[in-house]
């Protein structure tokens, strides 16, 4: 189900048809206002300009996260490969060591 979401960016009330919740929702549109009225108040400039300013900011910083997450993707697969070899290490040498004890 669709909610209807009104949130406030650079001065201007946005109405947003969406599926998310609305505090999140909120959070999102915050992030937005922040990242642009942290540009206008460095810079002049139109409002498209600074519109696109802040969504090449939000962009990469959504790429760094992207890639920091993909990263520790990898190395969870990695810690997670290297458990599993451990597990198996330690399975032959618990029956290497009954095997030794029965041989006593």
């Amino acid at each position: 189900m669709k909610n209807r979401v009104i949130v406030s960016i650079a001065g201007q009330e946005f109405a947003l048809l969406t599926e998310e919740d609305e505090q999140y929702v909120q959070r999102v549109a915050d992030r937005v206002n922040d990242e642009i009225t942290g540009i206008a108040r460095h810079m002049r400039g139109s409002s498209a300009n600074i519109a696109v300013l802040a969504a090449i900011n939000l962009a990469e910083q959504a790429l760094r996260a992207q890639e920091t997450a993909d990263n520790l993707r990898e190395q969870i697969k990695g810690c997670l490969e290297e458990a599993a070899k451990c597990k198996s290490e330690a399975a032959e040498l618990r029956r290497e060591n009954t095997r030794l004890k029965k041989a006593q």
